[in-house]
Parts: structure tokens; C-alpha cells; sequence
């Protein structure tokens, strides 16, 4: 690949079932409209195409109706199935080859990725993704009660009676007054107030996560999801979509990662994979719908779970999960907060060993470009929730990506520019080549703005300034002035070609969000906050985004970094060198927790003369004791 040539700079369209053919179309009709199709996206100016199989599209979902479930089986599964789909699919490549366009892979049927249309769950249900809640009932002295299993939930997990005057937000002592033995128990659990004072008795409870969750309230497809911590769920992915496509069109694979061909594929996009642990969008609406949610459910608190979490916390933590469960939904306490960040480590840990990791040596092995992004990249707040830590799953990926879903430069700039940075930051330290940045102006539809070629054309030049080289669009290829914004965009790449060079690091406050966050039953709009979250996580979120703001105000270049990536760093002559060489002048934190580890790296690097400031905040008073840090700033 030229970095100086003009078509690896242009945005790609993201073509998903957007050839206008009829279904009932000969086979040559819908050739000769691919073709029209291709050459119209050229001449607006796109370098070409992140495209999918080419699969039948004769039914129409409605909600509620037991058909439109039996309808999907018997023909949602022709997704990678059908000679006639993959000869119309390798007729796409073909020709993209001979219009001398790149294209993409695309490896879902809608998003999120991982379902492989629907199949992987309907083929083994103990593949869907899970969570726990957590039930409760108060207690007066000496009381007994039994909890009956949920309405469509899976089994007990573990259950304890703790002392509190109210529900379970309200125990102060996290000491069991009572605990029942029910692990995988799927009948009852009894249990027993043996003190003389009021309680709560407490139950966490294992489901499927489908109802009120993203895999059933997106606007592509309310299909159960899979458990993306799950390396036997994934790996069926793979078998399913990713060895398809080697096997139906294997001769479009690259001969070389670094250097793939207008002839071959470039990258495999990955799409929204995440954990389903949390109430999300609420009024969004699917135009397809293959599983049926059950309305008798009852939304109690809820966190993520997987399958196979119990043994792998186990293993990396050297203690039983099952007896501080209370500490997902209650308590503000040193062991609660230790019990959080442990659990939301662990599955960080399984999604990336499960999925990015996993995907990424298939994506390696076969010689294609690993790329995507994941949900919710937008703030700090949600990466717990969804994935975990950015900076251990996006190494695993070659080109790492992030998408925005409305067009307008300054709402971008004051209040989205976190998962641009945080994602150029970490193909920065592990030296990717390119970041991939998908853009849609969704959000600006669902609110009514208008916006226009310009807007276009500014956001994508900030996503650039940021860190972002690889366009992928939802703006369609209609309108004659994209032609114009493609062309300036590519013409930016061509002449801005060269390392992104930063003179201060901005730490990446996971580990507080994670040691913060607890599970709600809230369930807000579908552009409202998703979850409940208390001061210190908000204070570290905000205080993030302002510094932010603040450094590219003042024209100060930042990347980011979190523990581990610090941790192989070196302090010489009082600059911060990266095991890339990349060297940093300043170190600065938002408001949040400093773990143990992270004091003790920030003490070596204060005595080596390394300049750290940090911002201050009522929320974290213990950071004010802290004697590592040369300056404070408000």
C-alpha cells in the first residue's frame, strides 16, 4: 500500500444490503445493478466498499407475532448459506477488483457482531450471553423467607441475609447474618434473619440477558446475543462466519498484512461486540425481529455475567466470587471496591482473550486486517459495562476503531473526543498503522438537526486531527456533494502523512470506574446515560473529558495510557519514554482513585524527575495525601 496514494486516504462506504435489486430479479439484472451501484460510489468519491454476503431479503418482522419467530428459522439462516448469494458476494469482489476499488469484509448479518445471523444462539442456547441480579426482601427480627427462582431466570447463584433498616442499598455492615448454600439451584432458596434487628435478604440470580437489553432494543435485528467472555461462543462465531468466508472466498485473502492489494481484502470489520449487562434504549426499534422477548420478566438490578466467570475469577483473583456478590449492586467500603474492580477486570480479561484476541490470531493466521469498533466507546463511564479495558482488547486489532453518530465538529469536540484519543492512543503504543473511524449522523436524525456537507466534511477533519485516518461512512453515496468532502478528506491524508507527536499523557482512569460502578435497574431513553452511577465515577468521567478540552485548547497534543503501558515505561533526564520511544514531558491525572501499584510507578517516576500534575476533587479527598505529585491543578 502507498501512503502517499490518494485512494488509500478516501473514505469507504459501509454497504449493507444497498444494492437496490428485487428480489425477484434474474441473477444478470442484479449483476448489472451491483455494477451501477459500484461505479455511482466511485464517482462520489469513495475509495470503496466494506461489504457482506449478498443473502435473500423476502420477509418482513412484526413484533409479538409467533410466525415472524418461525419465519426467521426457516429463512434468516440462509445468512452465508446459498450458492446463489455467494456467487452474487464474489461478483461484488470481482468487481470492486476490476473498478479498482478496496473493499471490506463485514462479518455479521446487521450488528452486533457475534451471532452470525442468529445461529450461534439458536444452534446452543448456553452460548447466549448472561447476567446476574440481584432479588430482595426485607426482614424483621428473626423472620424467614423463601425466594422463589424469577420468571424466566436461569438458578441461584448465591443468597445471605445482611443487616440494614431498609433494602439492600441501605446495609452498612457487609458481614452475613445468614448464608444459603444454592449454587445452580433452580427452585428456591430459603433464608433467615438470625439477628434481633431488621434486614435484607439478598439473592443473585443468573439469566439469559436479552430483554430490555442491545440485543433487543437496536435498530437492526432484536436477536438473542451471544456471551462475548465465552471463547467456546466465539470460536463457533468464527467457525461459522469467518471460515465461511475463507472457505466461499479465500481467493480475495491478502499474501501480506502490510501490504494488501486492490485485489484482495483489506480488513475483516467487526461490529458493536459487547457484554449485554445493563437496560439500554429504551424506544429504539428493530426492523427485524427474530426472538420473541418475554414481557412476564421482571427488570430487577442487573450486572453482566458469563458462563464461565466463577472459575476465571477464581483463577485470577485466588478467591470465590460467589460470596461478595452484594458488593456488584451495594457498598462504598475498601472490600467492596477491591470485590468491584476485581470483577470488572476479570471480565475485561474474558473479552479479550474470548473475542479480540481470539479474532485477532484468525485475522493474523488468515493474512486480513483485524478491524471494527466496540459499544459505547463515547465516556469512561461505560467501558466497565460493555467491554473493559480499551488499551488490552484494541491491541489485539490492526486497524482499532471507534464510531460517531451525529456530524456536528464542536458537539464532537467539547463532549465526544474521549474515544478518538483513547483509540488512537492505543494503536499508538502498540504501533497499528491506521485507526478506523465509523461515522453516521443517527443521532443528529433521531433529534431532528439538520446537517450538511460541511458539518460532514469538519467532523471527519477532526476525527483526523485526533488520531483517526480510516473513514468508514453511513452517509450513503446519493448526494452529489460527497464527492467534494470525500476528495478534500483524502487530499488531507495525503499531505498530513507522518507520527502523531505529543508532549503530555493523560492517564486512563478505568480501574476507578471499575471499582465504583454498581448495577441498576435503570432504563433511560435510547440518548440518556445508561446506568446509575455515584459521585466518584462521574467526577473521574467529567474531569477526564474537561482535561480534555482543556489541553486542546491550549494546543497541547496528549495521548493516552493506562497502568499497564505505564508500568513499561522509563523516566531519563525527566521525559517519559515509551517502549516505542515516543517521549512524553508531563503526566497528568483526572480525579480518581490511585491504586497501590500506580502509586508506587508514580513515585519512581516523580524521582526521576518526570513533571505529574493531577486535578483535584471533594469526591477523592485520599488523593490530597498522596506525595508523588509536584503540582496540583483545579
Amino acid at each position: 500500500m502507498k501512503n502517499n496514494d490518494l485512494l488509500y486516504h478516501l473514505p469507504l462506504i459501509m454497504l449493507h444490503e444497498n444494492f437496490p435489486y428485487r428480489e425477484n430479479d434474474s441473477y444478470e439484472n442484479k449483476c448489472r445493478i451491483i455494477t451501477k451501484t459500484l461505479m455511482n460510489i466511485r464517482d462520489m468519491g469513495f475509495g470503496g466498499v466494506v461489504i457482506n454476503y449478498v443473502w435473500s431479503r423476502p420477509y418482513v418482522k412484526v413484533p409479538g407475532v409467533k410466525e415472524c419467530q418461525e419465519e426467521f428459522y426457516m429463512k434468516g439462516y440462509e445468512y452465508l448459506r446459498g450458492e446463489t448469494g455467494w456467487n452474487l458476494f464474489n461478483f461484488v469482489c470481482e468487481e470492486c477488483v476490476r473498478l479498482g476499488m478496496r473493499f471490506w469484509l463485514y462479518d455479521e448479518k446487521g450488528y452486533p457482531s457475534g451471532t452470525a445471523g442468529g445461529q450461534i444462539v439458536a444452534q446452543n442456547p448456553d452460548f447466549e450471553a448472561r447476567a446476574m441480579v440481584i432479588v430482595e426482601k426485607t426482614l424483621e427480627p428473626f423472620e424467614e423467607c423463601d425466594i422463589e427462582l424469577p420468571v424466566g431466570h436461569e438458578c441461584f447463584l448465591s443468597a445471605a441475609v445482611y443487616k440494614s433498616s431498609g433494602g439492600y442499598k441501605e446495609i452498612s455492615d457487609f458481614t452475613p447474618v445468614y448464608k444459603a448454600d444454592c449454587y445452580k439451584n433452580t427452585d428456591r432458596v430459603h433464608l433467615v434473619n438470625t439477628s434481633n434487628e431488621k434486614a435484607v435478604a439478598c439473592a443473585f440470580v443468573k439469566k439469559h440477558m436479552f430483554e430490555l437489553a442491545h440485543a433487543q432494543n437496536n435498530i437492526c435485528s432484536i436477536r438473542r446475543y451471544i456471551d462475548f467472555g465465552d471463547e467456546d461462543a466465539v470460536k463457533a462465531f468464527i467457525d461459522s462466519t469467518y471460515e465461511k468466508y475463507y472457505e466461499k472466498a479465500g481467493k480475495f485473502f491478502n499474501e501480506s498484512l502490510d501490504d494488501p492489494k486492490l485485489c484482495e481484502f483489506e480488513a475483516m470489520f467487526t461490529d458493536e461486540p459487547s457484554y449485554m449487562g445493563c437496560y439500554l434504549n429504551k424506544g429504539a426499534v428493530a426492523s427485524v425481529v427474530c426472538d420473541i422477548a418475554n414481557k412476564d420478566m421482571v427488570m430487577y438490578p442487573v450486572v453482566n455475567f458469563s458462563n464461565k466467570l466463577v472459575e476465571t475469577f477464581e483463577k485470577l483473583n485466588g478467591y470465590s466470587c460467589l460470596d461478595g456478590m452484594i458488593y456488584c449492586f451495594a457498598g462504598e467500603n475498601a472490600e467492596g471496591k477491591k470485590y468491584r474492580l476485581d470483577y470488572y477486570r476479570t471480565l475485561s480479561y474474558m473479552a479479550e482473550n474470548a473475542y479480540f484476541k481470539q479474532i485477532g490470531d484468525w485475522c493474523e493466521e488468515h493474512k486480513i486486517n483485524f478491524a471494527g469498533h466496540a459499544l459505547m466507546e463515547d465516556e469512561l463511564l461505560y467501558h466497565p459495562t460493555f467491554e473493559g479495558n480499551y488499551f488490552s482488547l484494541f491491541r489485539h486489532m490492526r486497524y482499532p476503531g471507534l464510531d460517531i453518530l451525529f456530524c456536528r465538529a464542536n458537539e464532537v469536540y467539547d463532549e465526544y473526543s474521549l474515544a478518538a484519543k483513547i483509540i488512537s492512543s492505543v494503536a499508538k503504543a502498540y504501533d497499528k498503522k491506521h485507526v478506523l473511524e465509523e461515522i453516521s449522523r443517527y443521532f443528529d436524525a433521531v433529534r431532528d438537526i439538520t446537517v450538511d456537507s460541511d458539518d460532514y466534511y469538519s467532523l471527519m477533519a477532526l476525527q483526523y486531527a485526533m488520531g483517526a485516518d480510516i473513514i468508514t461512512s453511513y452517509y450513503g453515496y446519493q448526494n452529489p456533494d460527497y464527492q467534494k468532502f470525500n476528495l478534500a478528506f483524502g487530499r488531507l491524508g495525503t499531505k498530513t502523512q507522518g507520527k502523531n507527536l505529543c508532549d503530555v499523557i493523560l492517564y486512563y482512569a478505568i480501574e476507578t470506574v471499575q471499582m465504583h460502578h454498581k448495577g441498576s435497574d435503570t432504563y433511560d431513553g435510547i440518548m440518556d446515560v445508561h446506568g446509575e452511577y455515584n459521585a466518584q465515577e462521574v467526577a473521574c468521567s467529567r474531569s477526564t473529558t474537561k482535561l480534555q478540552k482543556a489541553l486542546a485548547d491550549a494546543q497541547v497534543c496528549y495521548d493516552f495510557a493506562d497502568l499497564e503501558f505505564l508500568s513499561k515505561c522509563r523516566i531519563e533526564n525527566g521525559v517519559l519514554v515509551t517502549p516505542n520511544n515516543d517521549r512524553y514531558s508531563a503526566l497528568v491525572l483526572p480525579c480518581m482513585e490511585c491504586l497501590p501499584e500506580l502509586e508506587e510507578l508514580l513515585k519512581t517516576f516523580k524521582a526521576n524527575g518526570l513533571e505529574i500534575k493531577y486535578v483535584s476533587n471533594p469526591a477523592f479527598e485520599d488523593i490530597k495525601h498522596t506525595n508523588c505529585y509536584n503540582s496540583e491543578e483545579e
